[in-house]
């Protein structure tokens, strides 16, 4: 039975997958005096988690929803969306 079955570890995951796809979509900004603004993700930690609770597969399609997710919401062109989440 994998990971993802089990009744024990479905709130980890879940709460993992939210924490992964936020931190991807709401990323920390880091201001610095006389350089440009640049953002910080963190959905990097939550993903490594789920692969350890819930799987290989899983983590994947979970950094994969959250990557499409941020292409969305940046507006990016859709040849930009299928390169950046092919890198997952």
């Amino acid at each position: 039975m994998t990971a993802a079955l089990v009744p024990d570890t479905a709130w980890p995951i879940a709460f993992l997958a939210v924490a992964a796809i936020v931190g991807e979509l709401r990323p920390i900004r880091l201001l610095r005096a006389g350089a440009e603004t640049r953002t910080l993700s963190t959905s990097a930690p939550f993903v490594l988690a789920l692969i350890a609770v819930a799987g290989i597969g899983v983590a994947v399609v979970v950094q994969a929803l959250a990557s499409i997710g941020d292409d969305i919401r940046q507006n990016r062109s859709v040849t930009k969306s299928l390169f950046n989440t092919a890198q997952y």
